[in-house]
């Protein structure tokens, strides 16, 4: 029989920030760890630029890359605010989907060693929606070195350097897997293990909207997403 992983909040959402780059009109930046089967993992959201370069920074500070290590990474989209304004359009077509292609990418989860996540929410500050100001991530995925594992890669790939300027330069991708492109049928095929339904609401969640930063059950998949990304991985070049 398969081992059920569940996943359990350890610690609350905090709303205190260590990070002097915080701007004080944003939302401040919220801890937690969650627990995936045995494993406990940290995770930190941030909402603005220089949180994400700061959090990179003091992460890997601490941390030495290895030729066998793989970064999970997860990126989400979300509805024009025009579209966003008309909630009748929604499901009329699938590109009032959040999740449809022509759609922008809003939201980023990075997991590192398997035990430190990023939870980044974009909120485009220049006209063209690119951030400018996050050399730190560019660098970290544009090494040769560090393997980056995700599912459906290439559509959000293409997405990422388009829309942000950030070039994968060694992906991993998990779509293909013998029983579809859900985290939860890539566990349960790869890791030999079986996960908790997500909510049928985080399906179509639309992560432009300002209120996933205060989605502790969103944020908390978001993460796990990330984590099993980097585990799914590791077993995809070991």
């Amino acid at each position: 029989m398969k081992e059920t992983w569940q996943l359990q909040m350890e610690k609350e959402l905090s709303s205190d920030s260590d990070s002097e780059s915080e701007s004080r009109l944003s939302v401040p930046s919220p801890f937690f760890s969650f627990r995936c089967g045995s494993q406990l993992v940290g995770a930190k959201f941030v909402n603005t630029e220089a949180g994400l370069s700061d959090w990179l920074r003091s992460t890997m500070r601490h941390h030495r890359h290895s030729t066998s290590e793989v970064i999970g990474l997860c990126l989400l989209r979300g509805l024009p605010y025009g579209i966003r304004k008309k909630e009748k359009l929604k499901g009329k077509g699938s590109r009032f989907h959040p999740q449809h292609p022509s759609n922008a990418l809003h939201f980023l989860s990075l997991c590192i060693n398997k035990t430190d996540v990023l939870l980044y929410h974009h909120v485009p500050m220049r006209r063209d929606g690119r951030p400018d100001k996050i050399k730190e991530l560019r660098d970290l995925l544009g090494d040769k070195r560090v393997k980056t594992a995700g599912v459906g890669l290439k559509a959000d790939l293409t997405a990422l350097e388009k829309e942000w300027g950030i070039f994968v330069a060694n992906p991993i991708e998990l779509k293909g897997v013998e029983r579809g492109e859900k985290m939860e049928d890539i566990a349960e095929t790869v890791l030999k293990v079986k996960l908790e339904k997500r909510p049928d609401r985080l399906m179509n969640l639309d992560w432009a909207r300002y209120e996933v930063r205060r989605d502790e059950e969103a944020l908390m998949y978001a993460a796990r997403d990330a984590y099993l990304c980097s585990e799914v991985g590791m077993r995809f070049v070991s």
